[in-house]
């Protein structure tokens, strides 16, 4: 994916230097046909609807189209030379506390050590398991060092299995888990809890809807057909589960998602009483994560009761209608994580594209702050006891993802090792400010070029989007950005309304029934960065992935002359339908759902396919999707 990925970013940088590399092919007709459909009333004709299924006259045109493609790329001999650019720059990820010790991934395989400072050796490589594993996306430790779990999938797609390798024999064992999806690996005493999907036939579950998720526990050397069932909601077969456990181990936590009601009610089990799952909180509009106890109480970090910066709360699991506030609301910043190690409470607060580092006594008292480098986006991985102190991701465009140490003794911060590159990381130069979208709300925007690029005059330009599900776009390593910026690109990133910000409801104002205001704010972005110098118009290129690319593919439609190239990977296309597919139950807080005849207006007014103009010039458009990505099937695309 990574090495896709810098082709994309790569091919970027020719289209918008103006290259004569038309497409002289004629497009294969795609297989079509006379489905409608009709809501409240209205009648729409799905002409492509024959697409969602699998059949040969897909295949064909499929086949057809990447062999365009393929054909396309190979006369552009100049794009082979950016792929092969040397950047010299390391793919081992940020160590974490698992167990006993340290793991981290490298070059598909997982590590180990006994000390954060210790050489890492291996445990395990994704060769040696059957199949065409592509990549781990988990691996756990028992608590006892003895046991690790390992989670993986194939071929690229969403679901994944579970597999256990014992340290002692240097093996995996016979348990063997199937049909997880997006789960944690809960190690407690001689087993661990997790999710799983049991109605789901394995041979249809790239395209049926996704329904009926369960916690389980697994305990170690048995059939996982005979795993404990220890939470699950019949009565709500679209609800998913997030399990987890404190680090003390002493309360168990299930979180339930109910996305057709913009509700979250959150569980709790004392492990040391057992019994039932007790509701902890049930809320609307709001999101409670328990980040440390203290005894009987659990330590939350909230954006209940209006709090949507998040407040930090400790609750009485004894009378959990009890809640004492340790910090309030922030009104000019966010809490975008915390943790609380000892008696002190960690937290990084951010402010559009700003991030600060703070340390937050029992009583509240903020006791240090610092800023944290302008360019970067910092993550809390975990406690490390060993070093007392706090191990965090540091993660700019422009190098790999950086290990740090905030020290819990006197707040410094220093790195875990030296991050190894071939080039001058400090050639590149940032630049943080706002822009006024239609209704005059300020949009923060984030622009990255090479030093002294900007005296050069206007240059080719890629914007990139998030504004979904509450998502902050960061900044994040990619070796095709790298490409782009030397080649003598511009990359901007604008946090537009549907992600994350310090300003209030700033999700609610772009997502539902506001979502053309996430669309006037990609918009309002292009016209700033064309007004500012920066970019010039017909060399801009805009990139979407996922659940950006229903606005990005909105703000196309509506002024198809604003860009020269547009990406898309992995898109959600078709909101009038996606509900009837893999995971789009989830997703009605977001987009709406049709079965609301408010949200059905809204959701035609912007629909990416059912708004596309006949005879009208659009941009290049790249178009890819994964084969197995059920999360956001290749359907739409």
């Amino acid at each position: 994916m990574k090495t896709f990925l810098a082709s994309i970013f790569c091919a970027f940088s020719l289209f918008c230097n103006g290259q004569n590399n038309t497409i002289k092919y004629s497009y294969p007709l795609p297989p079509a046909g006379e489905y409608r459909d009709t809501f409240w009333g209205i009648e729409i004709k799905d002409t492509f609807h024959t697409l969602e299924k699998d059949n040969i006259d897909r295949d064909t045109w499929i086949e057809q189209e990447e062999e365009i493609t393929k054909n396309y790329f190979k006369k552009i001999h100049s794009l082979n030379d950016l792929l092969h650019e040397p950047i010299g720059a390391s793919s081992m990820t940020i160590p974490w506390r698992s167990g006993p010790y340290y793991l981290s991934f490298f070059n598909g395989a997982v590590y180990y050590s006994d000390y954060l400072r210790d050489r890492a050796r291996l445990l395990y490589s994704a060769d040696m398991l059957k199949g065409t594993t592509t990549y781990f996306s988990k691996a756990e430790m028992s608590d006892d060092g003895k046991y690790c779990a390992l989670m993986y999938s194939n071929d690229g797609s969403d679901w994944h299995e579970i597999s256990i390798f014992n340290l002692n024999t240097s093996f995996l064992i016979k348990d063997h888990i199937r049909n997880v999806k997006h789960s944690n690996i809960c190690w407690f005493q001689n087993g661990f809890y997790y999710t799983r999907y049991d109605s789901v036939i394995e041979p249809k579950r790239n395209s049926v809807v996704e329904k009926n998720q369960r916690v389980y526990y697994h305990y170690i050397g048995t059939d996982p057909f005979k795993d404990s069932l220890m939470f699950d909601d019949p009565a709500n077969p679209y609800n998913t589960f997030i399990v987890s456990i404190t680090k003390d181990k002493r309360f168990v936590i299930i979180t339930e998602d109910f996305p057709d009601e913009n509700k979250t009610t959150t569980f709790f089990k004392d492990t040391r009483k057992g019994g039932n799952f007790k509701t902890l909180v049930s809320e609307r509009n709001a999101k409670t994560q328990i980040i440390g106890t203290n005894d009987d109480t659990l330590i939350a970090l909230t954006t209940n009761g209006g709090s949507s910066n998040g407040k930090i709360v400790e609750i009485d699991t004894k009378h959990t209608s009890s809640w004492g506030v340790i910090m309030d609301n922030q009104q000019k910043y966010k809490v975008k994580e915390a943790l609380v190690v000892h008696d002190t409470i960690v937290a990084i607060f951010q402010q559009g594209f700003f991030e600060y580092i703070a340390a937050i006594s029992g009583q509240g008292d903020i006791i240090y702050t610092r800023q944290l480098a302008i360019g970067s986006s910092y993550h809390i991985i975990c406690y490390s006891p060993d070093q007392n102190s706090i191990i965090l991701s540091k993660s700019y465009d422009v190098c790999p993802d950086i290990g740090e140490l905030f020290s819990m003794k006197d707040f410094s911060i220093k790195p875990i090792y030296k991050t190894n590159v071939s080039y001058n990381p400090f050639n590149y130069q940032f630049y943080i400010t706002n822009y006024a979208s239609k209704d005059g709300t300020l949009i923060p925007i984030y622009i990255l070029t090479l030093k002294d690029n900007l005296k050069k005059g206007p240059l080719p330009l890629m914007l990139t989007v998030d504004g979904s599900f509450g998502h902050t776009p960061e900044p994040h390593f990619n070796s095709g950005i790298l490409t782009f910026l030397n080649n003598g690109g511009i990359y901007a990133i604008a946090n537009i309304r549907g992600g994350s910000n310090s300003g209030k409801n700033w999700r609610d104002l772009g997502c539902g029934l506001n979502k053309q205001n996430a669309i006037d704010d990609i918009y309002f972005a292009t016209k700033f960065l064309i007004d500012s110098g920066f970019a010039q118009s017909g060399k801009i290129a805009i990139a979407s992935a996922a659940y950006a690319a229903p606005v990005v593919a909105a703000v196309i439609n509506q002024h198809p002359d604003l860009f020269k190239v547009a990406l898309f990977l992995n898109g959600l296309f078709d909101l009038l339908h996606y509900e009837r597919f893999t995971s789009g139950k989830q997703f009605t807080r977001e987009y709406g759902s049709v079965t609301d005849d408010l949200l059905f207006e809204t959701i035609l007014s912007y629909d990416p396919i059912y708004n596309i103009k006949p005879h009208t010039t659009y941009p290049s458009i790249f178009i890819t999707a994964s084969e197995l990505n059920t999360w956001i099937p290749p359907l739409h695309s």
